[in-house]
């Protein structure tokens, strides 16, 4: 079977998506990459209610790939202002 999904934690023996699925993992099959909040396709077998991964390959995050390659960084972004409620501008007669 296979599951495309967002790492959520990364354990020893297994991750967990962001979805909540729990997927045990052998040691050294998570691709270098794989960083909490990165896309993940993993083909995996199930063992009773047991999901075991069999491979799992990062998903192209290409906008992350693009800036690497171009040598940007994510910027720095602030926390967004409360706005001011907006004023009507009909008026009643």
């Amino acid at each position: 079977m296979v599951m495309v999904g967002v790492l959520a934690e990364r354990h020893p023996e297994h991750v967990v998506l962001s979805n909540g699925v729990k997927i045990a993992v052998a040691e050294g099959l998570l691709p270098e990459g794989a960083e909490f909040g990165r896309s993940l396709t993993i083909t995996y077998t199930t063992d009773g209610d047991e999901k075991r991964a069999e491979d799992i390959q990062l998903v192209p995050d290409w906008l992350i790939d693009w800036m690497d390659e171009h040598g940007h960084e994510l910027p720095d972004v602030e926390p967004p202002r409360a706005q001011e409620p907006a004023r009507s501008t009909s008026r009643v007669a």
